[in-house]
């Protein structure tokens, strides 16, 4: 689970140093081996290289999970043209820009984790993940899968020095797993205060009801500037995700059909004038967005 992250912009030569600087400077954040920052430095170098050449430009999120503090993910994402030969630009030596086409090769093979989505005409998203090898955990027990995968964004708007929004997830019995999401009314440190009431709110007592948690924060919030907010609770043995929402929070269980979730208007904090809770079908394959 990604808990916190920061955005660089590349749109020129030099967005591709600023990339490597702040892929090695989180690195060293995270106390890495000076492998692994060299490897966070490659990683970025060569996914802005790539969105200079192929997309006109784009942006580079790094995050990282307190959870997992020998990882560092790294995400590129543009708005270009899409890999029209995923598999092609694999290998090493294909280029569609005249150069040597080593690029998404060299960064799968400095990272533990690598994945591509693209669309032609839409855009492509590139995530992976920097492994400090010496810091990983040992363990005798083989871990069990979740059987609900979880992650998020949050990054401060530009101008800001930290995100007026939070999340967070919690697991709870039978495999059930809570998401909650916090958007502070506006920008800066008091929407972030905001944000951040919310979220230590619900996980004070996190085996409430989900609407008791929407209360709950409701009255939590009321010194702050409010925030708009959704809580899901997904529970995979039951084939069902809960969900109650406040404020322009939007939300999209992608399973046998779109369904769009309901959120009512209102201010968590101030003016919250209904909080009902919402059933949606949830199968093995859904993704909730």
């Amino acid at each position: 689970m990604i808990r916190s992250s920061a955005l660089v912009a590349v749109n020129d030569a030099s967005g591709v140093a600023d990339a490597r600087r702040h892929a090695q400077s989180c690195a060293e954040a995270l106390r890495m081996s000076e492998t692994a920052v060299g490897k966070a430095g490659l990683v970025a170098t060569e996914l802005a290289t790539n969105l200079i050449k192929h997309a006109g430009g784009g942006s580079i999120a790094f995050a990282s999970d307190e959870e997992q503090p020998h990882m560092l993910s790294v995400i590129s994402m543009d708005k270009g043209p899409g890999i029209a030969n995923v598999t092609g630009a694999m290998r090493d030596g294909f280029s569609t820009a005249g150069s040597h086409g080593n690029g998404l090769g060299a960064i799968q093979r400095a990272a533990c984790m690598f994945d591509i989505w693209t669309v032609q005409g839409k855009g492509t998203v590139l995530t992976c993940r920097i492994e400090d090898e010496a810091r990983r955990p040992r363990s005798t027990v083989p871990e069990r899968a979740p059987r609900v995968e979880v992650a998020g964004l949050c990054v401060a708007m530009p101008g800001e020095e930290e995100p007026g929004d939070a999340w967070t997830a919690m697991r709870g019995g039978d495999d059930q797993l809570t998401i909650v999401v916090a958007d502070g009314l506006g920008h800066g440190p008091m929407a972030a205060a905001a944000a951040r009431e919310a979220i230590r709110s619900v996980r004070t007592r996190p085996g409430r009801e989900v609407s008791e948690m929407m209360l709950d924060a409701h009255g939590a919030l009321r010194a702050t500037r409010g925030a708009a907010m959704a809580v899901a609770r997904i529970h995979p043995s039951r084939g069902v995700v809960e969900f109650v929402g406040a404020g322009n929070i939007v939300g999209v269980v992608m399973g046998d059909a779109v369904r769009r979730t309901v959120s009512y208007g209102g201010i968590v904090g101030h003016e919250m004038r209904k909080t009902q809770t919402f059933s949606y079908p949830w199968l093995p394959t859904s993704i909730l967005i």
